[in-house]
């Protein structure tokens, strides 16, 4: 089952519902690569690899951002720490899942190769984090318009209902990231003819630092000096064989099968 929440690095109990704030702190050629994002975002609506024109994202909008095909697998590679052993009855079998993973993955990455003109799994990936980041900071201010923009619809109602229960105020900031995003789950589903829905996963590593404030200011939870290991497994879509078509947040995923 997708989950979309994510898992937090402190006080699970406290800050379910709220772990995807965030107020992205990228400097260098990343800041720069994050105010162009946001500009993007800002005219187009959400993030796409070519620049289009506003009818073209009215019609994209119309014919797409209103369905929601479902998830198209579920499965996340384990970590090396997490696997069994090779030679438990468990293990053989979490082996062969993730060989499988690996294989459908590696076709479905060419398909998208193919189907996005110019397309670059490096490219993807950053923009991946960058995506997740502009969210984390739109759910901290409270912007809904950002956040409907880069969101599927379940994502964005999920993130909307947390919002609604907010008690106080929150401060997350990105200290650094850990690991680079990784695609580690593509998927491609035929929804009807000439029409393919592309589905990846990326693992987003980053060392963060969370802080809560009650009504008076008070810190309450959290520590704004301490930084916290987090790792997330984001899902993103776009419907491939559309010219104008962009990758929006789908949910969150953990290890295993969900």
């Amino acid at each position: 089952m997708l989950r979309l929440g994510v898992n937090s690095a402190i006080n699970r109990s406290l800050f379910q519902g709220y772990q995807a704030i965030g107020i992205a702190n990228a400097t260098g050629i990343r800041n720069g690569f994050m105010d162009r994002l946001r500009s993007q975002v800002a005219r187009q609506g959400a993030v796409s690899y070519r620049m289009y024109s506003d009818k073209h994202m009215d019609r994209f909008r119309e014919r797409f951002l209103l369905t929601e095909y479902g998830l198209l697998d579920s499965f996340v590679p384990l970590s090396k720490e997490s696997r069994p052993s090779l030679f438990s009855k468990n293990g053989y079998k979490v082996n062969i899942r993730q060989f499988k993973n690996w294989v459908s993955s590696f076709i479905g990455l060419k398909i998208i190769q193919f189907k996005i003109r110019g397309w670059k799994r490096a490219d993807f990936e950053q923009t991946a984090e960058s995506l997740y980041e502009i969210m984390n900071d739109a759910f901290a201010k409270g912007d809904r318009n950002v956040l409907e923009k880069i969101c599927m619809k379940g994502m964005y109602a999920k993130l909307k209902s947390d919002m609604k229960n907010q008690v106080g105020r929150f401060e997350w900031k990105k200290v650094r990231t850990v690991v680079p995003p990784t695609v580690v789950q593509a998927r491609v589903g035929k929804i009807s003819k000439g029409m393919s829905l592309g589905q990846m996963v990326v693992k987003i590593e980053q060392e963060q630092t969370i802080a809560a404030y009650n009504k008076n200011g008070k810190l309450i939870a959290g520590d704004p000096e301490k930084p916290v290991y987090v790792k997330e497994y984001i899902v993103y879509q776009s419907m491939i064989t559309d010219p104008n078509s962009r990758w929006q947040i789908y949910g969150r995923l953990e290890e295993g099968v969900n």
